[in-house]
């Protein structure tokens, strides 16, 4: 697709009262983090496809934020493509405090993490798997995509996709 000839949407008002708010913030962008936590038999792999799945249903999911050259203001473009970031980290062999300080530092480099809203993805989810049967789920989206109602959504969204996912 040619640079000159996109597509997009405005931003609604809050869109760009947030989008104001981080030209002006020395901070890392207006995010969103939840952490869920998944107990029980986990497929990495399922859950990975449910995630895409809801990637794939909802546009701002798909969204990035683009500006045209002059304009203070960007567009919203939505991909067609099912694009997040996907992370995977085995915390299973390490003993209790190093797996809750190994956590704590992870999120806080996503807390301190800058998303490309030109690029994308927005939507970065990372899986820490504590023991066979425990994991935690960090999912990081804009403010500009969603709020915490959004993430709400997404994750009993998620729980319904991951279902329907399963073999058998």
């Amino acid at each position: 697709m040619s640079q000159n000839n996109v597509e997009g949407f405005r931003l609604s008002p809050q869109q760009r009262h947030l989008w104001s708010l981080q030209q002006v913030s020395v901070f890392p962008i207006y995010q969103v983090l939840s952490t869920i936590s998944i107990k029980g038999n986990l497929s990495t792999e399922i859950l990975e496809r449910a995630i895409a799945h809801i990637v794939r249903r909802h546009e701002i999911l798909r969204t990035t934020f683009l500006r045209a050259p002059g304009i203070k203001i960007p567009f919203q473009v939505v991909s067609d493509a099912a694009q997040f970031s996907w992370q995977f980290s085995d915390l299973s062999n390490l003993d209790h405090e190093r797996q809750r300080s190994k956590l704590e530092n992870s999120f806080a480099a996503e807390r301190d993490k800058r998303f490309d809203l030109d690029r994308g993805p927005l939507l970065r989810a990372s899986l820490y798997k504590l023991s066979r049967e425990y994991h935690i789920l960090l999912i990081s989206l804009p403010a500009l995509c969603g709020d915490s109602l959004t993430v709400l959504n997404l994750t009993s969204e998620l729980g319904r996709a991951y279902a329907l996912t399963l073999p058998g």
